[in-house]
């Protein structure tokens, strides 16, 4: 897989007063994150059949056999664990009974990126766009990954970077 390497930390601002500060993310950490997401996926299934069968849900509660639905709910964990890694700092996020400034924790993290889209959706759109500007930047390209005045479309960038295979090792034989 080519490296995404960034080195460069970056704010998100969902809005005014609200911020997540964010390490830098490459081609590791966005691995790392998909292998934590499709683990949790596979617990969520297994949980699912156990629960069933023990009366604590119904199959009709939610359904995993669902190809959209499996898929939302893996990008929504994976993005989840992204931040979880990445984020080291947010400001105006507070609890709502007491006002108190929330910790920027892995499980609140986690909880703010799975429930308030607008959070999700501005962490994610930013985060794919440093990947996109570091593969334009490394093809030669002045904008986009193809050249264009206008970036691609967020989905061939992840399939480029994703389908991107690293050089071969020379292996010496006797």
């Amino acid at each position: 897989m080519k490296s995404l390497e960034n080195n460069e930390d970056f704010e998100v601002k969902i809005k005014e007063g609200v911020t997540l500060y964010c390490h830098a993310i490459n081609s590791l950490d966005i691995a790392i994150a998909r292998a934590s997401a499709d683990s949790l996926m596979l617990s969520l299934q297994s949980a699912q059949v156990t629960l069933e069968a023990l009366g604590f849900i119904s199959s009709t509660d939610f359904n995993l056999e669902d190809e959209n639905s499996r898929y939302a709910l893996r990008e929504t964990l994976f993005i989840g664990e992204l931040g979880a890694k990445k984020i080291y700092a947010w400001e105006g996020f507070t609890n709502i009974d007491t006002g108190a400034a929330l910790p920027c924790t892995p499980e609140n993290i986690r909880a703010a990126l799975r429930g308030i889209f607008v959070v999700s959706n501005g962490f994610w759109q930013r985060a794919i766009m440093s990947s996109q500007e570091l593969l334009a930047a490394k093809k030669g390209c002045a904008t986009g990954v193809s050249g264009t005045p206008s970036p691609e479309p967020v989905a061939s960038i992840v399939a480029d970077a994703a389908q991107t295979e690293a050089p071969a090792q020379a292996v010496k034989q006797d």
